[in-house]
């Protein structure tokens, strides 16, 4: 499986990825508020939805950047391991088809 990662080195590239990388988490979230609000859905439930959701899906893509050995530091002492990089892996398995 081929898997492209992506090397930012300017300062301000990394700055617009960021800008992105933000945009691309709150632009869906205000999108299924008005959507709550449009549907009447009460808000206290669609918002704990959406938060354990958003949570979920942010722990899953921070335990995707583990390596295996990570994994086995992690069980073997309980050290947690440092992820340095942001990214979600997404349709990645499609690349290799």
């Amino acid at each position: 499986m081929n898997i492209c990662l992506i090397t930012i080195s300017r300062l301000e590239a990394y700055n617009s990825f960021l800008l992105f990388y933000q945009l691309a988490f709150i632009i869906p979230f205000l999108i299924l508020i008005v959507t709550g609000i449009r549907r009447k859905y009460d808000m206290s439930r669609w918002l704990a939805i959406m938060m354990v959701t958003s949570f979920c899906f942010l722990l899953g893509t921070r335990f995707s950047t583990f390596t295996l050995d990570d994994w086995s530091a992690l069980f073997r002492d309980g050290i947690w391991p440092v992820a340095y990089h942001k990214f979600a892996l997404g349709f990645s398995y499609l690349l290799d088809k």
